[in-house]
């Protein structure tokens, strides 16, 4: 009769640490997964706006854009991107994805900011480096 007892309570011991740590996984489970897709939206993000930098220092090393150019160019992006920090991460990622792309070139073009031959070059530049990510 003891061995039963002993058996019993070892097996209902183990049963509820066995269901106790089913259901923990499962609650630690689902939000890292959520959080997943927001970090490698700020990955492609991040690498575009390195991309942007390096590319524009590299044309300002150049001689091909001034300091104010980029300047200029810059507060454009940064216009385009209109970041609120009310909005939710998804349309802020949207938003900053698409005046990331290249062809914000044409754009910058467009409002004068920078001329055709600047514009060409500055596309040449951005398509050596992979941005079609930022279309998804």
């Amino acid at each position: 009769m003891k061995c039963i007892k002993k058996l019993g309570i070892i097996f209902l011991l183990v049963s509820i640490s066995t269901f106790g740590g089913l259901t923990t996984k499962y609650i630690y489970a689902r939000e890292p997964i959520m959080e997943y897709r927001y970090t490698i939206e700020e990955a492609k993000i991040k690498r575009a706006q390195f991309i942007w930098t390096s590319c524009l220092e590299e044309m300002r090393r150049d001689n091909l854009l001034k300091s104010e150019d980029i300047k200029e160019i810059n507060n454009y992006i940064n216009k385009l991107k209109d970041i609120k920090n009310s909005q939710n991460k998804e349309k802020r990622y949207l938003k900053e994805k698409s005046a990331l792309k290249v062809s914000t070139v044409d754009k910058l073009v467009k409002e004068g900011l920078i001329n055709s031959s600047q514009g060409n070059i500055l596309r040449k530049k951005l398509n050596k480096y992979d941005l079609s990510n930022l279309e998804n």
